[in-house]
């Protein structure tokens, strides 16, 4: 039998596939080489430059492999990874209730979010761990509610 390949998929079906494989293998190279110096930086700039540009599936595969980064070098990565996480959800807030306007959308992928949040939450080992990501994901969330009462009531 032949193996699944590339040509019976559709274009944007391929692009999805290939992009969201080779997000899998760099988000996998940076948390292997989270110690050494400048390898992860990297993926995660490279991370942050195609995130929405343009919006498609691979946004969620991005927005995970951040999280497990997080994971693995939580002191380094942690306030980048939920500065990026604010942004999607403010966007998408912004777009779901607010004007439409010419912004980059995050609607697509707000819900990986809270997937890579939770996914962050399983690997916690300590309390004070813990009781710090509640608290950056509070104040996340807590800006999250006073944008969109903003938007809604420019609405």
């Amino acid at each position: 039998t032949k193996l699944y390949t590339l040509e019976h998929l559709a274009q944007g079906e391929t692009f999805e596939l290939v992009g969201g494989n080779l997000v899998l293998l760099l988000g996998q190279q940076a948390r292997v080489f989270h110690q050494t110096s400048g390898v992860s930086d990297l993926v995660f700039t490279a991370f942050q430059q195609r995130l929405a540009h343009p919006p498609s599936k691979v946004d969620n595969f991005i927005l995970e492999e951040l999280a497990r980064l997080m994971v693995v070098a939580k002191g380094k990565y942690q306030p980048r990874v939920l500065e990026v996480y604010q942004s999607v959800l403010e966007s998408a807030i912004s777009a779901t209730y607010g004007p439409s306007s010419s912004a980059i959308s995050y609607t697509h992928c707000s819900q990986s979010v809270y997937t890579g949040l939770e996914a962050v939450a399983s690997e916690l080992k300590t309390a004070s761990e813990r009781e710090e990501l509640l608290q950056r994901v509070l104040d996340l969330f807590i800006q999250q509610a006073v944008d969109g009462k903003k938007q809604s009531e420019k609405a």
